[in-house]
């Protein structure tokens, strides 16, 4: 999964052009239907269409690659504001649209420019095993036949919007928009030359580096029980001040900072440890080898850390973000970069564990290298204090 993160087992991922749900080698049994009055189930039935040819999700990126103050879409599925249907059909019917059928908790339209658009009210969006994605909010699905013609239906809804003056009453802002335009302007003002890594299989150059020292560990594919084998080794072994961790959003960083300090067994101690227990990316690993919560192996990694005192900080970005900010898409995966690196250390022996697209590949935004983790490190972190352990 080259561009996306594996952390939400409920989200349908687009690879290669097309869009897989979950594995097929996952023995749980199908969840019951749901009622498609109150829920949408957010897999390839739902958003496949437009992404079939194989260069469809690289036109989609291009045209959604770009700081935008509200929060949009993925991959044609719009998040909104909570909405009446009464007021959708005021506020669009007859001026910009045409009711194509009105049933229960949908409202299917023409806008102008014949893009058609499905308006969904008062629903859940659930994973295909039935878990929440998101909720308390209401949803635009642009039926398009392909990405070229997405892009221009969504351009048309928030320039009717826009045109209308109806952007804040239908749209959510976008709370990361400062922190795209930051993550465009260093991208903007970056030689083409990203900052290079120095291979360190044996880490011994890293162990000499000295006090200011980093050592990279891309993960190639969450669940690798070999990979995993080496950070657990790494962590155990090293000398260390520091451990940031994509599995973990900054938001549960309090709990983090409480589990790896407060007493074994105290009230807060407890309740720390629930917290990332349930926060934990779960259904990486083969059935089997987490039997229990405590057996959770991203949990494992910051109890190391809580033996060993080394710091741990939880790196990603929030979900909610991920899910309607383009998170999933070069540009989206740029912001998260900047977004791991602002809250880490700026010195000290520091490893950093997260998937490997934040740290190699060929991407572009807007026709140029995308950032990469290294690219926003203090700098501190260059030359012969920067090591990546390479991957199997």
């Amino acid at each position: 999964m080259k561009w996306f993160r594996a952390i939400p087992w409920w989200i349908a991922f687009v690879v290669s052009g097309s869009l897989a749900c979950a594995s097929s080698d996952d023995a749980s049994p199908a969840p019951e239907p749901l009622d498609t009055s109150t829920s949408l189930v957010l897999d390839s039935n739902l958003i496949g269409k437009p992404f079939q040819k194989e260069s469809a999700n690289a036109t989609y990126w291009a045209g959604v690659g770009k700081p935008t103050r509200y929060l949009t879409d993925y991959y044609g599925l719009h998040v909104l504001q909570p909405m009446a249907k009464e007021a959708v059909l005021h506020d669009l019917v007859p001026a910009v649209a045409s009711v194509a059928e009105d049933r229960g908790n949908s409202l299917a339209l023409l806008l102008e420019g014949s893009y058609p658009v499905i308006f969904h009210f008062h629903k859940d969006l659930r994973g295909p095993d039935g878990t929440v994605v998101d909720s308390g909010h209401d949803y635009a699905l642009f039926d398009s036949p392909d990405a070229e013609r997405l892009l221009g239906a969504l351009d048309a809804f928030h320039g009717t919007l826009e045109t209308r003056d109806l952007s804040k009453t239908y749209l959510i802002p976008n709370h990361r928009f400062d922190l795209e335009e930051s993550a465009a302007a260093a991208q903007a003002a970056a030689a083409d030359q990203r900052v290079g890594m120095i291979a360190d299989p044996d880490r011994t150059r890293f162990r000499a580096a000295g006090a200011d020292a980093l050592l990279v560990v891309p993960d190639a594919v969450h669940g690798n029980e070999a990979r995993y084998a080496r950070i657990l080794d790494i962590l155990q072994h090293e000398s260390l001040d520091w451990f940031g961790i994509e599995m973990y959003e900054r938001s549960v960083q309090p709990a983090i900072d409480a589990f790896l300090s407060e007493p074994e067994g105290s009230p807060a101690f407890a309740t720390a440890k629930q917290v990332l227990l349930d926060a934990s990316w779960k259904g990486k690993f083969p059935p089997g080898t987490e039997t229990k919560p405590e057996d959770n192996h991203y949990f494992r990694l910051l109890d190391v850390c809580r033996t060993r005192k080394i710091r741990a900080h939880g790196m990603d970005i929030d979900r909610f973000y991920d899910l309607w900010g383009h998170g999933e898409t070069p540009f989206g995966a740029m912001v998260r970069n900047s977004f791991w690196v602002a809250g880490l250390p700026p010195s000290g022996r520091g490893v950093v564990f997260g998937g490997s697209a934040h740290f190699r590949g060929n991407a572009t935004v807007g026709g140029r290298p995308t950032l990469f983790v290294q690219d926003f490190l203090a700098p501190v972190y260059r030359g012969e204090r920067l090591f990546v352990f390479p991957e199997l």
